[in-house]
Parts: structure tokens; sequence; C-alpha cells
């Protein structure tokens, strides 16, 4: 061990001593190939020097690639490292040992091992940069660098021209290309002496491998890697791109866009009859696997472990690598890394470097290539490390904005996501600039989002969510202090059922049809429930997209009503209920009430925190979540509390379009008892609408709902004082117009419950629910509580279309309109009343009216 320790050591100085020589060689040709271009504002220092011809800077590049040239013999070295990741297994064979690779770069490096059998000591670290880092460090300008040593220029006749700018010396060796050319001759071929040198070769053309800190070692060299880097990496993941290969014999695929699965089903098949396609499905596997491999090594890349590969994240921690320590990297790229609990390493190194978080959404298409609801960010890192301390905006929609911030006055109001056109009264993106969308980011601010959102995690590495105003940051500090979780009690999360694996393994089947609840035959899927709505739509007689559902009109059904289901139970009732064990108390999941919630969030929707109580005897799909509590009572809050926008804007705030259960346990449960009987009335004659949570209803009955009263005296909002222990078809609300005062009395109570204002709470509704504040600005009520217009993109089907809406919208009171429904197939045909006047709602006005009502009611008790 102790000789081959040696050995390694004569190779790295050796190695040392190509790199010096290499610098030499290139300092000297950037001197004599520099190309004048004249830069107003930078400063000038003139050189006398006599430039090469072209045909000369050709040799010069010629004797580069010598296979003595330090260049050459560096480059082989670096290439044959990168190759044995990319080495093909079909010639495992070739594959060196540790000697034989030892030797192979001593032979590319022209070195005697034999003379190298004893312990060789290497030059102090010092002479040649930071002992700390070598990979890092090895090109860092230090105060004992070493020194060219030059001699005078012969003497030359110069003219104006012949004078140049750089910063090299201006006394310098000049390169003799004849002398050159002998020196790095070599009478040997090192591609004669080995197979394997000659594989290295072929796989580094084949790869193109790219050595930055050799390609430019200049600049490390002199500077300690790049002042300036730019770029707006692919936003790609690598992957075996099966159809892209296939295609080429059955275009077809790429055409209709088939699937995964089925191109795999056929692949076997197609390459078995074409033997030139097989060797190209070949040749991209291997690209694919040896890229993933080396892409997912901790040795490449250390900060990117336990993280899906995607090429931004390797070369933002490659630029992090090149800059030089007063340099700074501007990036275009997802900001995925900013909220992956599984980056934390690499925010570690990220916060203390970031200088500016710009986050952008691709609404206005600023992107054509790309999704409109891509969220992405431009980000400005530093090349030295320093205390955190960066500048966030978040939510925009052009650039504009950014400059404008800055030098806004802070006067007025910054405003949501949307604003309404003054001029079209439409709601529009905001990309209005405002000195309050300028977010500055210490660690107090980080510990802020760990405490809210991550249970107090590390504040360093905490997860950067969307920040829309300075203002939001108080919100979230009030947040934060809340001491109850719902990770602090006794809680079952599942996914159930996922929709490819069970129907593969035979566990469920695809049938649509009204199913039998005592069977278990109704398993949920994402259309199925709204906020605090369990049956909310249901599938029609043929469903293949999400479209293909009807909205439920609750004043219809009868107290045995349930929706269609998609899927059902395809095996023994009684295996399939045993599948899923629940808490302890409960071992049996299905038989209980349960918070089921979507799992695929819209960010840009009405609402993005999506949850309802599901009935027992049902399931759901992976598409959905479910928790299950130890008591009803919980489970009640933690409903009422999670259909509120104060934690549907948590939920936002994260950016993610899909929920994890870290999220869900993370949210807050446990308000004082003193808010709990308002928020349990609400949430429960929401969620109660049939018969099968009439066992809910009555267990958690209360006397004192009866006594509970809503916030302001309506026609069309059923009196508390009538409700009964005994749940009947008239408990639960039914008509549109006061469930949407329900919900509104339950916004008001969690902002109380949590102890925030009134005005936060509308700050919350402000800037994080545009979608919501234009269908309350476009729904339309009759005097019964049914919708008769609304835009709202989720009740198509509910009242009449605008066209209809435009000539009705004046009636005068008592005046009716007689509408047949079209537009649904549950309700196909059928005829409905409108009583005029029609009105909307101003929830704002809804929630300052709200407030006073139980500022007064919590204040007496």
């Amino acid at each position: 061990l102790k000789s081959e320790i040696a050995l390694l050591k004569r190779i790295c100085l050796t190695i040392d001593e190509q790199l010096k020589e290499y610098y030499r060689f290139q300092s000297l040709v950037n001197r004599q190939t520099y190309s004048r271009f004249h830069v107003w504002g930078a400063e000038e220092k003139a050189i006398q020097t006599r430039l090469k011809t072209y045909s000369e800077k050709e040799a010069i590049e010629e004797i580069r690639n010598k296979q003595s040239a330090p260049y050459f013999k560096l480059k082989m070295v670096m290439d044959y490292w990168c190759a044995l990741w990319f080495w093909d297994m079909r010639q495992a064979g070739e594959l060196p040992n540790r000697l034989e690779y030892w030797q192979d770069i001593a032979n590319i490096l022209d070195l005697d091992l034999k003379k190298a059998a004893d312990e060789i000591k290497r030059p102090a670290r010092s002479e040649w940069g930071s002992d700390k880092n070598v990979q890092l460090d090895f090109f860092k300008p230090t105060d004992k660098q070493l020194t060219i040593q030059t001699k005078e220029d012969e003497e030359h006749d110069t003219n104006e021209d012949e004078t140049i700018t750089d910063d090299y010396p201006e006394k310098e060796d000049e390169i003799n290309i004849k002398e050159a050319f002998v020196r790095y001759s070599s009478p040997r071929d090192i591609f004669d002496e080995n197979q394997r040198i000659k594989l290295v070769q072929k796989l580094a053309g084949h790869h193109h491998f790219f050595h930055p800190q050799l390609e430019f070692i200049e600049v490390f060299w002199e500077r300690g890697g790049f002042d300036v880097i730019v770029g707006n990496p692919p936003w790609v993941g690598i992957e075996m791109d099966e159809t892209g290969v296939l295609s080429e014999q059955n275009p077809e695929l790429l055409i209709r866009n088939m699937k995964a699965p089925y191109v795999r089903k056929i692949a076997i098949d197609i390459l078995w009859k074409n033997t030139l396609l097989k060797g190209l499905y070949l040749n991209e596997f291997v690209w694919a696997e040896s890229t993933k491999e080396f892409l997912g090594a901790n040795q490449n890349y250390p900060l990117l472990q336990g993280q899906r590969n995607n090429l931004y994240k390797c070369i933002l921690t490659n630029s992090l690598l090149i800059a030089s320590k007063t340099g700074f990297i501007g990036l275009v790229h997802p900001i995925g890394i900013f909220d992956d609990p599984r980056a934390e390493s690499l925010r570690l190194e990220l916060y203390p470097r970031l200088r500016y978080f710009f986050q952008f959404k691709n609404e206005l298409v600023l992107f054509a290539e790309v999704h409109h609801e891509t969220i992405y960010g431009c980000q400005i890192y530093s090349g030295n490390s320093s205390e955190i301390d960066f500048i966030a905006i978040s939510n925009l929609f052009h650039p504009t904005t950014i400059d404008g911030s800055f030098v806004h006055s802070g006067v007025g109001m910054p405003g949501g996501f949307k604003i309404k056109d003054k001029f079209t009264g439409k709601m529009i993106w905001n990309i209005h600039p405002h000195a309050d969308r300028i977010i500055r980011f210490r660690t107090s601010e980080l510990s802020t989002l760990s405490s809210t959102f991550e249970n107090g995690g590390k504040a360093i590495s905490a997860r950067l969510v969307s920040i829309h105003t300075k203002q939001i940051i108080g919100v979230l500090e009030k947040l934060a202090s809340f001491k109850g979780k719902v990770g602090q009690v006794p809680y079952y999360s599942s996914d159930c059922w996922n929709e490819t694996i069970s129907v593969k393994e035979g566990v469920i089947k695809r049938e649509t049809k009204y199913p039998t609840l005592k069977n278990c035959e109704l398993i949920y899927s994402g259309p199925h429930f709204f906020v605090s709505t369990p049956i909310y739509k249901t599938p029609r007689v043929i469903c293949n997209l999400n479209s293909d559902y009807d909205v439920v009109d609750l004043n219809t059904i009868s107290e045995e009503f349930v929706p269609r289901t998609n899927y059902i139970p395809n095996e023994n009732l009684e295996v399939f209920t045993e599948r899923i064990v629940g808490l302890k108390d409960n071992p049996k999941w299905i038989n209980d009430y349960k918070l089921g919630y979507a799992e695929m969030l819209s960010i840009t929707g009405e609402r993005t925190l999506q949850s309802c109580i599901l009935p027992p005897n049902v399931s759901h799909l992976g598409t959905l979540r479910s928790i299950s509590l130890n008591s009803d009572e919980m489970m009640i809050e933690l409903c009422g509390l999670s259909s509120s926008i104060v934690l549907d804007f948590l939920i936002k705030a994260k950016g993610r379009g899909h929920i994890k259960p870290s999220d869900m346990s993370g949210l807050l449960l446990g308000v004082s008892k003193f808010y709990y009987p308002g928020l349990a009335l609400r949430t429960l004659v929401l969620n109660c609408v049939n018969k099968y949570y009439s066992d809910l209803w009555e267990q958690n009955w209360q006397e004192v709902f009866k006594q509970d009263s809503w916030s302001k005296s309506e026609n069309r909002l059923k009196p508390f004082n009538t409700l009964t222990k005994e749940w009947q078809w008239s408990t639960p609300l039914r008509n549109w117009f006061e469930r949407r005062q329900a919900l509104v009395e339950i916004d008001v109570i969690t902002a109380m419950a949590l102890g925030l204002t009134l005005e936060e709470l509308i700050l919350i509704y402000n800037v994080q629910f545009p979608v919501l504040q234009q269908n309350e600005d476009d729904t339309w009520y009759d005097t019964t509580g049914n919708i008769v217009f609304t835009c709202s993109k989720g009740l198509t089907g509910v009242g009449v279309d605008r066209p209809v809406w435009n000539t009705i919208k004046e009636l005068k009171a008592g005046e009716t309109y007689e509408h047949t429904i079209e537009k649904s197939e549950l309700y196909y045909g059928k005829k409905v009343t409108y009583h005029a006047p029609f009105d909307k709602c101003d929830r704002i006005e809804d929630y300052q009216v709200a407030w006073g009502f139980f500022e007064r009611v919590f204040n007496k008790k």
C-alpha cells in the first residue's frame, strides 16, 4: 500500500508539472494570437509583440495536440477518467484494474513508474494553492503562486497596429513553432501500444468530454475562475427515450403519443426484426444509463445526492465550482430545488451565495415552448459565500416588474396575483411594480418559513416559499407561533389505491356505475369532491377525461344519493376491506370517517387545498390522500380549518403541484375550544349531505348549535334554530348561496382562532386567491340561493350561458326565467326557474360584517 501511495504521488507531481508547462504555453498562445476588440471603459495597457499569422495560429493549435504536448497529456488523463463512467459493458473485458489504470495514466504522461518505486515527497501544497480543497482550489491564485520565468523579447520592428492590450507581462517568451514541433514530437504512438486508450479516445470523441479548468487554464490560474457566468441551462432529466428511437422505424409511436408501457411492450418485436435499430437502441440505452450514473455519483455531484437528475442542477453546481471568488452567476432555471426536502444540502450551499431570487410564472408565455403554469426563476449567485442575505420577488409575470419595484415609492397597495383592468373590468395578471414586493431574506426570515412549513427544521436550509408582499411575512410569523400541528396527534395517512398498479394487480377494476355503498363500491377520484363538499360531481356514463363529470345539485338529490364511481373492487370484499389497516383503535380503515384531500394541486385554481369528510365504506384513488384521526372532534376541526383560505394559503405559498404527507402533518390543529362549536357546526352542515353521514352528525351534535346564527340576516340562509339531533334531509346546507356564506364564516372563525387580524385575512384573499376573486365578481344568485350565472370553470352546466345572462340580468323583482338544462348529462332537459332580482356577493364586505359579528359573539363568551 505504501508503494502504491508513492506511485500516486509521482503521478500527481507529474500532472502538476505538466499543468505548469501548459499554463506557460497557453499564456504565450493567448498573447500572440490576441484579437483586438476595443471595449469602451476597459483599461488599456500597451505592450509590443509580433502577432501570429493565421497559418502560424493553426500550427500552434497542431502543436498543442501532439502526444507529447502537456495539453494532450492532461486532456487524455481527464478523458480516461470520464470514459470509465461511459464504458460500454459489451466491452467490459477491456476495463482496467487499478494497477492497469495507473500504468495507462503513466504511459499517457510518458512516465516510467518502475523508476518511482521509492516514496516521493511531493512539494508543499502552499507552493501550489490552498490545502483545504485540492480539487476546488488547485488553480486558485495565492501569494506564493508560481510565476513564469521570462526573458527579453527579440527586438522587432513595430508599428501602431502591433501594440495590443492584455493582462500578460510586457516581457515574455515567444513560441518558436519549429522548436516546439521538435520538442513535442515523439517516436511512440500511445494508441498503437494500448487498446484501452483507443477506446478512451473513441468515447471522448463520442461524448465530447469537456474540462473547463484545462480549456481555460489561464482563467483559473490567474483569477481563480470566471467573473461572470450567465445561462439558461436545459430543464430536462436524463431518461432512456425508447419512443424516440423506435419511432425511426414506427413513426406512429411518436405521432400518436403512445404511452411508455405500450412502447416497452412492442419494443422487443420491433428490435428483433431490425438489427440497425437494435444497435441504435442499445447505444441510446448505454448513454442514458451511463449519464445517469455519472450525474448521480457522489464524487461528481455530492450536493445532488438523493434528488432526481436534471441537467440544470448539474450546471448550477458546476457553475459554483468554476466561478471566481469575486464573480457572479446568473441562471434561469426551475426552482424546485428550493422546495425539495431532499435538496437540503444543496440549499445549505446556495443560500450563502444567493443574492437575488426572482420567481416567475409563465402565464404571459414568455417561454413559448413551456406550459403556461410552469414556475421558474432567475437567480443571481455570488462566487463567494457570506451571511445569508438575499432579495426575493415572487409571482412575477414580466421582468419589467423587477426594475420598477426597486424604484417604487411604496405608496399604495401592491395588489395580488391578478387585478381588475380599469378599462375592460376583467381580471388580468398583475405586472405592476411596488416596493412592498421586494422581500429581504436573512436567517430570521428563513426561520419563520421553517417554523411555519417544516415544524421548526434548520432555518439555514429551510424550503423557500412564494411570498408576494412584505406584509405576508407578518402573517407567517403569527401562524408560525401557533403551537398545534396535525403531526403532534395520532393520525394515519393513506394514498389508498394506485390507479395503475391496483388495476394491474386485480384489486380494483374500471367500471363506471352507481355504486352500492355497503359493498364498498364507491372509490373517490379527484373531481368527485370540492372544499367541504363530498358530493360535488358525478362521472358521466362514458368518462375518460376530468371534464366528463356533471355538477351535482344538492337541492334535488335524495338522502341516499351517491355519485357514480369509475372503479369498483375486483376481489373478495373481506380481502378488499382489510387491505388498508388504520389506527390502532380503528384498525379497519375503510369503516371510518376520514378527511380526504386532493393530492394533485391546482396552484392557479380557485382553491388549492381541497378537502372534505369521506363517509364509511368508501376508498379512493392515489390522486387523493386521506387522514384518519383518533377522534371525530379532531377530524371535524381539521376539515373546518383546511376548508378556510388561511390554511389554503399555506399550501398555495409552497407552489407545489402535489401535496405530501409532510404538508398535512404540518397543518395547524388544536384551536381554543372557544371557537370550536361555530367551526364544527358550519363544517358539519357543509359535509353531511346524505344519510351516510347521520352517525357523524348525531354523535357530534351539540345543543349549542341551535343557538348559533349567521353573521348577516338573509332570507336565503336557513336558520340554525331548526336543526335537530337526528339527521334529516334538511339538515345540511344545500343551496349555493348558503354554502358560500358558511365558507366565508369558516374563513373568519379560522383567522380569529389562529390570531390573525381582519386586515391580514383580506390580504391573504387579495393576494393569493385571484381566481376566487374573479369567480366571486361574476357569480350571480337568485332570491332562492340558486346560481343564475357564473364564470367559474368548475361549475360547467350550472346556471345559464353568458349570452342568455346578458338578456335576463336586468329582470325586476317578481319576474322569473325558466331555463332548460342542456350542458349536463345528469340533468339534461330539466327545467329550472330563476327568481329575480339577481345579485352577486362581495367577499371582502362579507368578511368585514362577519368579523364584527363574531367579535361580539366571542367577547360575550
